[in-house]
């Protein structure tokens, strides 16, 4: 049952325009986690995971989605650039605001980000995401992030 303020997967999926597949996905990503899940095994999503869900859907919207950063990072390791080279940190600059969009309204730190660098190796999930565009991306893009959080 909602609690008031929040909605069920296929209620915010509705009142989005999107689908409880991407929401799952989304979730799945890391990127908007349910406020709870129920007894049932429903998700549920507050206020917060709207405004969340808002701003993912706006930078996939105008192009600014991960999957393209992934892939340009991808192209620069595959091209043989230095993490911290001008163009790779160009793409981590991009990166750097995409995640920042995602911050509840702050810009994360030298240290979150440089953490998130680090989980993004750590965490098979999230090195797969980056390794499927090259074995070793996700190391890349850790180093530049890394290198990128230094002048934070």
């Amino acid at each position: 049952m909602n609690r008031p303020g929040e909605w069920s997967i296929q209620q915010l999926a509705r009142i989005t325009g999107t689908t409880s597949r991407t929401l799952r996905h989304y979730g799945s990503l890391g990127l908007l986690e349910p406020s709870r899940i129920g007894a049932n095994g429903y998700r549920f999503y507050d206020q917060a995971a709207l405004a969340r869900l808002q701003r993912i859907l706006l930078l996939r919207e105008l192009g600014l989605g991960l999957a393209a950063i992934a892939a340009d990072y991808g192209r620069a390791h595959a091209a043989g650039l230095a993490p911290d080279s001008p163009e790779v940190r160009e793409i981590t600059r991009r990166h750097y605001e995409w995640v920042a969009a995602g911050w509840q309204g702050r810009r994360p730190g030298a240290d979150e980000f440089a953490g998130l660098a680090q989980m993004y190796v750590a965490d098979p999930r999230f090195a797969a995401n980056y390794d499927r565009h090259g074995e070793g991306t996700a190391s890349f893009v850790s180093d530049a992030m890394l290198a990128f959080a230094l002048d934070l």
